[in-house]
């Protein structure tokens, strides 16, 4: 079991991060090659932009409420702090679903 900690807190960043490098690298590459040599604009004014802004400002505080709470249990952390996750997510589902449907206006343009 020597790493395994070290080697789960690894993964816990390191996925999310994967993901969306690949996932965007990915299809931005296939775009630029189909539309070459128009550039990519993205609109910070679109639905989709509120929507990746959101994404991001979740995963960046799950991210560092977890580089806070993994050292402080020394990497075993209690279950309390997976409801924790759990309520977190919640509410960022709910806001991304109040917020496509209207109910609520989240606005991250500057």
């Amino acid at each position: 079991r020597a790493g395994t900690p070290a080697m789960g807190v690894s993964s816990c960043f390191g996925s999310p991060l994967l993901n969306d490098v690949l996932g965007l690298g990915i299809s931005l590459t296939a775009y630029t090659a189909r539309n070459y040599p128009h550039p990519f604009r993205f609109d910070k004014r679109s639905r989709s932009f509120q929507t990746v802004v959101l994404c991001w400002v979740a995963l960046g505080f799950i991210l560092l409420l977890s580089l806070v709470a993994f050292p402080l249990s020394k990497f075993t952390p209690p279950r309390y702090y997976s409801v924790i996750l759990f309520l977190v997510y919640i509410a960022f589902m709910a806001l991304n679903v109040l917020d496509v449907t209207n109910v609520i206006d989240i606005d991250f343009r500057y």
